[in-house]
């Protein structure tokens, strides 16, 4: 089967009268910029109408006079094989699931279409879906800030509340996140120790929570749930004792973990799994592995959900933390890549988060009102998840030492513990789990 791009050509679809039962429409999901060389991730769904009665999907070629290399996938949970009928031709069954295209581009930038045609009964449709390539940008350094504000208060906080949740006899249980374990206590718990200089104090609490958390893992064979997908601290505790078994729960989520077959999802719906899987798979190559051949991937779908949300709006659901996490993970794979795109894709998201997520004092949880985008917190504005945002605004600075963006985010980190949040385990574990590389970028 061929796939094509093409340059825009201004094409027209007829729009013809269809018997109600074959009436459907098509969606699409994924980004619409990429940059140049890079490869761009959009799915193509069938919408069938009120009434309507689905039938079988079938994917067929577009022509085009520009081509570029595409590739397809059908999502079926962890089954990325799509139906195929004995003459070979793909469908989806019943209509009712998504196909990916995945666009390798050029390196010529400029405006293009993937154009993709579809059939169910006797009733085609054709898609037309427009994206940019864009040039890989540079950054210029400007220069640099005074002190950290705020840092005694962080600091304070910090050994207050590690303190209160300290138990290095504890027993979790992995199946409520309302504890410290979640958001990897045990990664808050070395990154504390490490921070203070104090590892007979604090160590335990943090081996406490890694050999249980790493018990859990291997129990699942790496299968754990994919948003409670916390390598870093296993990672740490197999540097520090060379113990095989943190080790060998790292390697097993990286192989095993929900969506690991197929490099996480297209839909932003999933971008919180996305990049925890990244780092999983990251923390493997760190450990020794050869790269995940779905880490890049995953990359490139985390650059699809920043541009949904900040570029082109074509998002399901957006909540700030989670475009931290994502952050997080982008950040990550320039520190093992220096890939250029990333500084760029972080910029975008900081240009939107200051200006219209930020009150002065809080950050909105959910920008949008209550309806399809959104069913809690919406247009709600809170300071406890900031910590789980604004080191990206001094991993940015530290990079570029754009000054701006440094001022912004020694804003947001000062509100960060404006609030008590010594009422929660998990809280607590949300604003030291990345915070602590805000403070090493900013100094």
């Amino acid at each position: 089967m061929s796939f094509q791009v093409t340059k825009r050509l201004g094409l027209l679809v007829a729009a013809l009268a269809l018997p109600l039962a074959a009436q459907y429409e098509l969606k699409r999901t994924g980004g619409s910029t990429v940059y140049a060389g890079s490869k761009l991730y959009i799915g193509v769904q069938a919408v069938w109408s009120q009434g309507a009665t689905p039938s079988h999907l079938y994917f067929a070629a577009a022509t085009s006079p520009v081509a570029m290399q595409i590739r397809y996938s059908c999502n079926y949970g962890q089954y990325p094989n799509c139906w195929k009928d004995q003459s070979g031709q793909v469908f989806q069954w019943a209509g009712k699931d998504q196909i990916v295209f995945e666009v390798q581009t050029t390196e010529a930038v400029g405006s293009y279409q993937l154009i993709v045609g579809t059939q169910a009964a006797a009733v085609m449709r054709t898609i037309a879906i427009p994206f940019s390539v864009l040039a890989i940008p540079t950054t210029q350094p400007i220069v640099s800030l005074g002190p950290i504000p705020t840092l005694d208060k962080w600091k304070s906080t910090m050994l207050t509340l590690a303190g209160k949740w300290c138990n290095p006899t504890q027993v979790f249980n992995f199946g409520w996140e309302g504890d410290v374990w979640y958001y990897d206590g045990a990664r808050i718990y070395f990154q504390i120790a490490d921070y203070t200089g104090d590892k007979a104090k604090w160590e335990p609490c943090a081996y406490n929570i890694a050999k249980q958390y790493r018990d859990f893992a291997l129990s699942k064979n790496g299968a754990v749930p994919a948003w409670r997908l916390f390598p870093h601290g296993l990672e740490m505790a197999y540097r520090r004792t060379g113990d095989e078994s943190y080790k060998q729960a790292v390697l097993l989520m990286a192989s095993n973990a929900l969506y690991a077959g197929r490099g996480g999802m297209v839909s932003d719906v999933y971008i919180r799994e996305t990049a925890y899987l990244a780092q999983a798979f990251m923390a493997a190559e760190r450990l020794g592995q050869p790269r995940h051949p779905n880490l890049p991937k995953a990359i490139d779908y985390i650059l699809g959900y920043f541009d949904m949300l900040f570029v082109s709006g074509n998002f399901t659901i957006h909540q700030t933390f989670y475009d931290g996490l994502a952050a997080a993970a982008l950040i990550e794979w320039h520190d093992l890549t220096k890939d250029p795109r990333i500084p760029a894709a972080i910029k975008t998201m900081l240009n939107w988060t200051f200006s219209k997520g930020w009150n002065g004092a809080q950050l909105v949880y959910n920008p949008e009102p209550a309806g399809p985008r959104c069913s809690a917190g919406c247009q709600s504005y809170y300071s406890d998840v900031i910590n789980l945002v604004v080191p990206a605004f001094a991993w940015y600075f530290s990079v570029t030492k754009d000054l701006e963006v440094g001022r912004q985010g020694d804003e947001m980190f000062s509100h960060s513990l404006d609030r008590d949040i010594s009422y929660s385990g998990k809280i607590f574990a949300q604003n030291y789990r990345w915070s602590f590389d805000f403070v090493r970028w900013r100094k």
